[in-house]
């Protein structure tokens, strides 16, 4: 190995931005989940803004995207449904059981601003996206010249589709 790459090498370890984690808000995914909860209706304020593959925490993506079946359904969203739901799935056990969704409603005063908290999420899990598409880009395949990979990798007009 050459010395300007081994050299590299040792930066790349050592840089602490490769030990951050992942752009999240765990406050707000909480509030959200406890809002819905509390206020069914509060649902029909941020379907158009969030997506269970928004949160951060894979138990809130489960539990949410749960509510929006449920709701979907025109099934009320509260604990019992909720809980039963996410049992007949096999999450609920997997999550921590129905006190983890009870420590959430518990720990979570209601969410007023459930708008602007859908949003810090939707934000978060774009960034999260971007994030992963750049790490791609970057450790992509190296045979390729990186316009040509570029190319091959994305539609030119909208270089992330999936980053909404």
């Amino acid at each position: 190995m050459d010395v300007n790459r081994k050299n590299a090498l040792m930066k790349s370890q050592q840089d602490p931005s490769l030990y951050h984690l992942p752009p999240h808000n765990l406050e707000a995914e909480e509030a959200i989940i406890s809002a819905i909860l509390h206020d069914n209706s509060t649902l029909m304020d941020i379907v158009e803004v969030l997506a269970a593959d928004d949160f951060y925490r894979s138990a809130h993506q489960k539990i949410y995207a749960t509510m929006l079946e449920l709701f979907g359904k025109g099934e009320p969203v509260d604990l019992v449904t909720l809980a039963n739901a996410l049992k007949v799935k096999g999450h609920l056990e997997t999550m921590g059981g129905i006190s983890s969704i009870i420590q959430i409603l518990e720990s979570v005063p209601i969410a007023v601003n459930a708008v602007h908290y859908a949003r810090i999420i939707h934000d978060k899990g774009c960034l999260r996206r971007l994030i992963e598409k750049a790490n791609h880009i970057v450790n992509g395949p190296t045979g390729l010249a990186p316009l040509t990979f570029l190319k091959s990798y994305t539609r030119f007009e909208n270089p992330a589709p999936e980053i909404r």
